[in-house]
């Protein structure tokens, strides 16, 4: 049975648990029939006792002691009080007869379980013609089977499971590739990239490009409008230091001999 199973894949495992296991419901079904069928053959024999002790016994018991009656007061014709004597001695010696047996009979040793059990079985035949208890015996045979085969099958694929997700397994047949994947997915998952300068320098460059376009600018802007206002003031400081003699009436001495050479002259003439 054990190289039947190695030679089985997972797949024909499942198969044979599944197979096991509705065998065992039918046996467990077939069991619980049979039990049922014990305990309503119990029932009416208990049913029975009790129709015997409380309805027949005393209806007999009934019948008995009128007829006693009817036959001592009218047939031997005796007396009322004789009569009631005698039907109270009959019953005296009845019940004690019966008082006596239940006192004297012999008491079995308590049985064990098992032996009460057998005892307590019905011996009345099902209508296959076996017998209850023995078909309750194999019946419980045929579970307990059924339930060691469902255990090993477990313990089976218990067994296969464990071989097909055992590392230890995949790295004996697989060193190599077990630990270069290994490798590799360790660097991937431990891989953590560098932090890059350049998200971090690029806003400082921009920023003091933009400071140093914006000075220059601005340098040189402030420059060429302090030229030409410095320009324009000093054209018009010449400006108005050339209209200062003038207005005052100098001239330049050049121009006093030209003056005068011209009067000269006009004078020789």
């Amino acid at each position: 049975m054990r190289n039947e199973r190695d030679s089985l894949t997972l797949a024909q495992l499942f198969e044979r648990l599944r197979d096991d296991i509705q065998q065992l419901f039918k046996v467990r079904i077939s069991l619980v029939w049979v039990e049922l069928q014990e305990k309503l053959s119990q029932i009416i024999k208990q049913l029975a006792l009790a129709f015997l002790i409380l309805v027949f016994i005393p209806l007999g018991f009934l019948f008995l002691n009128v007829g006693l009656i009817l036959f001592f007061y009218y047939h031997l014709q005796w007396s009322l009080p004789l009569v009631v004597l005698a039907f109270g001695g009959i019953n005296f010696l009845l019940g004690g007869a019966v008082a006596l047996w239940a006192f004297l009979r012999p008491k079995p040793h308590a049985p064990l379980p098992e032996q009460r059990e057998e005892e307590m079985a019905p011996a009345s035949p099902i209508p296959g013609g076996e017998d209850l208890e023995q078909v309750r015996k194999e019946l419980e045979v045929s579970v307990e089977k059924e339930e060691q085969e469902i255990a090993q099958t477990l313990s089976e694929m218990t067994e296969r499971v464990k071989g097909v997700v055992s590392w230890k397994k995949w790295v004996k047949d697989y060193p190599v590739e077990i630990v270069s994947g290994a490798i590799v997915v360790g660097l991937l998952i431990g891989y953590r990239p560098r932090p890059s300068l350049v998200p971090a320098i690029a806003p400082a460059i921009r920023g003091a490009i933009k400071g140093t376009l914006k000075s220059s600018l601005r340098t040189f802007i402030v420059n060429g409008a302090v030229k030409k206002l410095k320009g324009y003031f000093e054209e018009k400081q010449g400006k108005r230091m050339a209209q200062i003699p003038q207005a005052a009436g100098w001239t330049p001495n050049g121009s006093f001999k030209e003056e005068e050479g011209v009067s000269r002259g006009r004078i020789s003439r």
